[in-house]
């Protein structure tokens, strides 16, 4: 979950606009798990709103709401499937 995170506001910035809408789809099938991640989401939202480096700023925009949007999902989620954990 919180790799998921990470890679949406670290990723490389070329095409970005079209992966992160994939790690969202994914962050979302978590449910109420991803809950302990609104904290980071709510930065990275933030982070595009105020615009990226060397990126443009409506593709910025578009990813903020994208994260707001998914922010709004989770916290609205009962679901909680069973995790699996991997061992060491």
């Amino acid at each position: 979950i919180e790799l998921l995170v990470d890679y949406s506001r670290n990723q490389r910035g070329h095409g970005s606009e079209v992966r992160i809408v994939k790690v969202m789809e994914l962050l979302k099938m978590y449910g109420a798990h991803a809950n302990r991640v609104i904290g980071q989401l709510e930065t990275n939202a933030k982070y595009f709103e105020n615009g990226e480096k060397d990126y443009p700023r409506s593709l910025s925009l578009g990813k903020a709401k994208l994260v707001r949007e998914t922010i709004r999902e989770i916290k609205a989620s009962v679901d909680k499937p069973r995790l699996i954990y991997l061992p060491k």
